[in-house]
């Protein structure tokens, strides 16, 4: 699998996260069952240990050694790296909101 596709499938999971979260939230705010926030969590759990799994892997990899290393690859990974972060970026907004409600609703909550 070429280093852009590995980022690709980064940026997929990273959007089902996100989705996930946002979804958490909307059950919280309208009262869901605990059922249904265990089971979104639990999703949630997978999803994150996918987006650790798959973080080492890219990490394990030595760009030189890659046969597809130049210039327009590196240019399509950049712009992964970008829309991952701004992933990571509205996931952080969406877990603090996540927070902030539980906080509301419990003030001994941390």
């Amino acid at each position: 699998m070429s280093l852009p596709e590995q980022y690709r499938k980064l940026l997929i999971e990273y959007d089902k996260v996100l989705n996930l979260s946002k979804t958490i939230l909307d059950e919280l705010r309208k009262g869901g069952e605990v059922k249904s926030l265990v089971f979104l969590l639990d999703k949630k759990k997978m999803t994150g240990e996918a987006i650790a799994r798959l973080t080492k892997e890219i990490n394990l990899i030595e760009v030189r050694s890659y046969p597809d290393a130049n210039l327009k690859t590196l240019a399509e990974v950049k712009g992964l790296l970008k829309l991952i972060s701004e992933k990571a970026r509205l996931l952080q907004e969406v877990e603090e909101k996540v927070q902030n409600f539980l906080k509301k609703k419990d003030p001994g909550w941390k």
